[in-house]
């Protein structure tokens, strides 16, 4: 029993270097991913190697290529386009439901309570940073208390990794702003369901557009969607 936990908490610390490395990145989409040469980077074996890359491949980070390797993943610009537009979708309608709710204002508060929680991982390693991010759309998401639109919008985790891989937290570090998310709580604690919508729908197009300029011309600077808010 002790040498199964032992292993699965090595799988577990080479998939979070792994993620880390991709989310900052250190590893660029396309960069081939050897089992030999991580199993003697990280000090564990081939096998250990190979479930955690099973894994990453799971919540897709990265994919196998016949006869060739695995490789670090990159999301198309269409792809990356219906993430955030299946975001704001789901997102949107979390907000609004929240909106609705008798308690309200108990939620909003639970959601401005985790942007203060960004707020001091802000000197944080990036990969924690993002996992706070994930962790307030995630609670919006619970806290519409429609388990079908948690689930759904659980799926798509491992696309919003794939966003960031290859990026950089340069690139990404200014659409997790805590000025964004307070614009998200802000239109939630208004209770008015067409400037929720509005806002989320606004926000979620404009991080897709700074990401696939980024992609577009690697080494553009990136900004806030609360940098340049229009008028609602």
């Amino acid at each position: 029993m002790n040498g199964i936990l032992e292993r699965r908490t090595l799988r577990e610390q080479v998939v979070d270097s792994l993620r880390s490395e991709i989310a900052a990145g250190a590893l660029r989409a396309g960069t081939p991913l050897v089992e030999t040469a991580l199993s003697a980077r990280f000090s564990v074996s081939r096998g250990t190697v190979r479930e955690a890359l099973r894994e990453l491949h799971e919540r897709g980070l990265v994919v196998h290529q016949p006869r060739t390797g695995t490789f670090v993943r990159q999301l198309s610009a269409e792809e990356i386009t219906g993430v955030y537009e299946v975001r704001a979708a789901l997102e949107g309608r979390a907000a609004m439901a929240i909106a609705r709710s008798p308690r309200w204002a108990e939620h909003a508060d639970r959601l401005e309570e985790l942007v203060d929680a960004m707020h001091r991982a802000r000197r944080e390693p990036f990969l924690k940073r993002i996992r706070v991010d994930i962790e307030f759309h995630r609670e919006l998401c619970r806290r519409s208390g429609n388990t079908t639109l948690a689930r759904s919008w659980e799926l798509l985790v491992g696309q919003m990794d794939s966003v960031h891989s290859g990026m950089g937290e340069s690139t990404v570090a200014p659409l997790m702003s805590t000025e964004d998310h307070l614009v998200i709580v802000d239109a939630i604690r208004s209770r008015d369901a067409a400037l929720i919508q509005r806002t989320i729908d606004r926000l979620m197009a404009h991080s897709a557009e700074q990401l696939l300029s980024s992609l577009a011309n690697p080494g553009r600077t990136t900004t806030s969607f609360a940098d340049n808010r229009l008028p609602s």
